[in-house]
């Protein structure tokens, strides 16, 4: 929110800052309540049809997936999703995604979801997963001798094991 409103004058800070933290607490009022619904406001942001608003929120959805260290297979599924529904490129989603499972790398272990982690679709034919696949073999490569990161090295090494597990699958 802090970024959204960083370019305000101070006093539209303040004002778009307590509309924000009530729009905020109402969301979370009615998650909590089960009476929360994602499409209302799906069709507000397409209707506005500000591409760089719908990959802002695509970006605080994966911070909120990556806040508590795990990306369940619940939230991935539940993402990609609203990306389809806000009609966003899925190459640029996939950089989201990727960015934020670097900060999860420490946290991906044999009970994770390997298809979900990799990005496939379950209704794909193999042919298209194996296309994938490879596609993702050559970027988690590329980034595992590109990166200077330890960190970043180790997450593409991974990727690159769940690759390897997901091909002899196949």
């Amino acid at each position: 929110m802090k970024k959204a409103i960083s370019h305000l004058s101070d006093d539209k800070k303040k004002e778009m800052k307590v509309a924000l933290n009530s729009a905020m607490s109402e969301s979370n009022k009615a998650l909590k309540s089960g009476t929360f619904l994602r499409s209302p406001i799906i069709k507000r942001l397409n209707k506005i049809n500000d591409t760089g608003m719908k990959y802002d929120v695509m970006e605080l959805c994966y911070d909120v997936m990556a806040a508590d260290g795990k990306a369940d297979k619940n939230e991935i599924t539940e993402l990609n999703q609203i990306g389809t529904a806000l009609k966003l490129d899925n190459k640029e989603l996939e950089k989201i995604r990727d960015m934020r499972m670097i900060d999860l790398s420490g946290s991906i272990d044999e009970n994770d979801d390997p298809q979900t982690l990799l990005g496939i679709d379950a209704t794909w034919s193999k042919p298209k997963v194996k296309s994938h696949l490879m596609n993702e073999f050559k970027k988690w490569n590329s980034r595992l001798n590109s990166s200077s990161e330890k960190k970043d090295r180790e997450h593409a090494q991974r990727m690159l094991d769940l690759i390897g597990e997901e091909r002899k699958k196949l």
